[in-house]
């Protein structure tokens, strides 16, 4: 049974923006929503942490310490059909996603896939407990499971967005926790913006790669990262597209120029997936042939992943555990052991959730101790303790090489 649910599907009255009127809007938004108490911005202080060789931005906001956050239980869609009302009432009553938002909504877009603004579309909102100014969100008006890949329209109105702010001399990029595991706080379908970029990118321009239509990976990376390079030439014919009066006016070249960009963007966003589901294969094959037993056995069976879009790039970063949990030393000195897990009711060395913004080099922590703690454990640890570990080359064959095998 599909999961798509018929839940404030229809516009709430604010102005339908192009994504240049979406950039344009942020700053008296932000002003509007502070000035209202809908706002909550937490002052913070960033620190750059090198971690074999790899540059890290470690965030520290004391003030979410006593942010009491609850978080909207996962929609579970089963079988029998007296049980959708049941989650139809879950969503009403508990996501933050759906209207009224007060002076958190920035403006609505439509679907840049089928341009229906009553079934289809988008609510911009401010994201209510904002760590960096300017942090917004892609929020789908229909409700769709935050666990649901991204669908060709969404991946087009992200990227025309990332357009956007480069057209404002604004850089962003965009990332999507998808899954249990992912690190997402809400189930329901929403797109995040972080205003700057995230370290990762550096790395990953900086890569030499033969082919430029295939992923690649970057090997002194310690986790599971999938990325493709975006065609350039694609990337530039879109930049045209962008102007303040998208989408209300169109012609037969900006069409064709949207479909190359939408199916760039998908095939793109395919080819890493596949990668993923071929880490997720060597994975099982590894414990299934040593025996390993491991945090994500009892895991639900439909994968949880980060993604994080760039303009040049899309990455994805398969997930193995939500938290890292790293123990205590058994010698009872305040140090890490070299295990991940504890044992019930003993506090643990370091707990900290984390979602795309890890993957892609931005953590975010509650206090002094805690930084510390990260240093001493290493951030290159703490992400392969709840990603996965990156394939050797010759386990990397994804359908696309299993084909060609067999032509």
């Amino acid at each position: 049974m599909a999961t798509n649910l018929s839940v404030a599907t229809t516009s709430v009255g604010g102005p339908v923006l192009s994504p240049v009127q979406v950039i344009d809007a942020l700053d008296q938004a932000i002003l509007d929503a502070l000035a209202s108490g809908d706002l909550k911005y937490y002052e913070s202080t960033s620190e750059e942490v090198l971690d074999s060789g790899i540059s890290y931005q470690v965030r520290l906001c004391p003030a979410l310490a006593k942010k009491h956050q609850v978080r909207a239980p996962t929609p579970n869609i089963a079988p029998d059909s007296h049980e959708v009302l049941k989650v139809v009432e879950t969503i009403v009553k508990t996501d933050p996603f759906l209207p009224p938002f007060n002076t958190l909504l920035v403006g609505e877009m439509e679907d840049a896939d089928t341009g229906e603004t009553e079934k289809d579309g988008y609510y911009v909102l401010l994201n209510k407990y904002a760590v960096a100014r300017g942090h917004f969100l892609l929020v789908t008006k229909l409700y769709e499971s935050q666990s649901h890949p991204l669908t060709p329209g969404q991946l087009i109105q992200t990227y025309l967005l990332l357009l956007a702010a480069q057209s404002r001399q604004r850089p962003y990029f965009a990332f999507f926790n998808c899954g249990v595991l992912s690190g997402a706080s809400q189930p329901h379908k929403h797109i995040q913006f972080m205003p700057g970029e995230p370290p990762l990118e550096r790395l990953a321009r900086s890569a030499k790669i033969e082919n430029e239509a295939r992923p690649f990976v970057i090997p002194k990376v310690p986790f599971a990262a999938h990325i493709k390079r975006l065609d350039r030439n694609v990337v530039a014919s879109a930049s045209s597209i962008v102007t303040s009066t998208y989408p209300s006016s169109s012609s037969s070249s900006s069409e064709e120029t949207l479909d190359r960009l939408g199916a760039e963007l998908s095939m793109s966003f395919m080819s890493v997936l596949d990668e993923m589901y071929q880490t997720m294969r060597v994975r099982a094959q590894h414990n299934a042939a040593t025996g390993t037993t491991t945090a994500s056995s009892d895991a639900p069976s439909t994968p949880s992943y980060n993604v994080v879009m760039t303009l040049e790039h899309i990455y994805l970063f398969p997930r193995s555990a939500e938290k890292v949990v790293i123990a205590r030393d058994p010698s009872g000195t305040d140090e890490p052991s070299h295990l991940s897990a504890t044992k019930e009711g003993d506090e643990p060395f370091l707990s900290l959730s984390i979602n795309s913004l890890g993957f892609g080099g931005m953590l975010l922590v509650k206090s002094s101790q805690e930084l510390e703690r990260v240093k001493t454990v290493g951030i290159g640890r703490m992400l392969s303790e709840v990603g996965m570990e990156p394939t050797k080359e010759e386990d990397n064959k994804g359908c696309d090489d299993v084909f060609a095998d067999l032509a």
